[in-house]
């Protein structure tokens, strides 16, 4: 029985895309090219600029290389990028760095408040959560004290 793909209208998460079965444009051939442009940039601006038009899947390809690049899920690489072309080709820097991702569209859902609250509220949000996802690699009460930081500075 063949089973049918959902179109990913309305999906930006990578981890929730592949979870879903929900068709995906494989992109995953483009990250050896923006290490190696990465490293011929840093002298100059040291950084990578993305820009498409709307709808066209930034959001997506930000979320996979987050979901490639983030050390708290190296034990799912396997499972995420299965079928993918990177899985066969992975790079040295595979599953090598601490990913705060931020996805500014979701900072007003379900938020009360002005837009800098909104914005203020969703950062705090990543920021704990990032914190706690990384707590074990930096010792006991580091949680503690990132959310103490983060709640005197507001």
């Amino acid at each position: 029985m063949n089973s049918i793909k959902r179109l990913p209208y309305g999906v930006s998460d990578f981890e929730d895309l592949r979870r879903k079965g929900c068709y995906y444009t494989d992109k995953t051939h483009f990250i050896p090219r923006m290490e190696e442009a990465g490293r011929a940039a840093l002298p100059t601006c040291g950084c990578l600029f993305l820009i498409r038009p709307r709808r066209f899947g930034k959001s997506v390809f930000l979320s996979m290389l987050a979901a490639y690049y983030d050390q708290a899920r190296q034990d799912r690489f396997d499972q995420l990028f299965d079928g993918l072309w990177i899985k066969e080709h992975p790079t040295a820097e595979r599953g090598q760095y601490q990913v705060m991702h931020l996805d500014f569209s979701q900072a007003t859902v379900g938020m009360d408040g002005t837009l800098q609250q909104r914005f203020d509220r969703y950062c705090a949000i990543q920021h704990d959560a990032f914190a706690d996802t990384y707590a074990t690699t930096y010792g006991p009460g580091f949680f503690e004290n990132v959310r103490a930081f983060g709640t005197n500075s507001s």
